[in-house]
């Protein structure tokens, strides 16, 4: 919280009174948390090949401990949670069947964002007012 003097206009003086006003000010932060998407593996024994699927896993998520971990770390600090902002990135897919070329493009998430915010405790000087 900051405390600023602000002057007060007096009708029966050319001198203003001041007057204490409370200003609460903040400082702000920001974190990423990756969302992991479901794999499928295919082939045997030496070709077997592990491929990320388009589908993200929600239940990996939400049961990730490392995202409930970041998120409480954050509100032991102080920081208040205020946004959450979508991260997504183009993914494209071509193929060309029976001669006919295809292409599909569109966006998947990779993960979100995270704003967060906290009060400042710091004071301005008392003895002259503010020049904002």
């Amino acid at each position: 919280c900051n405390w600023l003097l602000q002057p007060e206009d007096t009708p029966d003086s050319s001198f203003p009174a001041w007057h204490l006003v409370l200003m609460t000010t903040f400082e702000y932060t920001q974190t990423f948390i990756p969302l992991p998407y479901k794999t499928v593996t295919s082939g045997v024994l030496m070709f077997k090949s592990t491929d990320e699927t388009t589908e993200p896993d929600i239940q990996g998520y939400l049961s990730n401990p490392e995202t409930l971990a970041v998120l409480n770390r954050y509100g032991r600090e102080g920081w208040e949670l205020v946004n959450v902002q979508q991260i997504n990135r183009g993914h494209e897919r071509f193929g060309n069947q029976n001669a006919q070329a295809w292409a599909v493009g569109y966006a998947i998430s990779t993960g979100f964002l995270f704003f967060f915010k906290r009060s400042t405790a710091s004071m301005t000087s008392l003895d002259k007012p503010s020049q904002t």
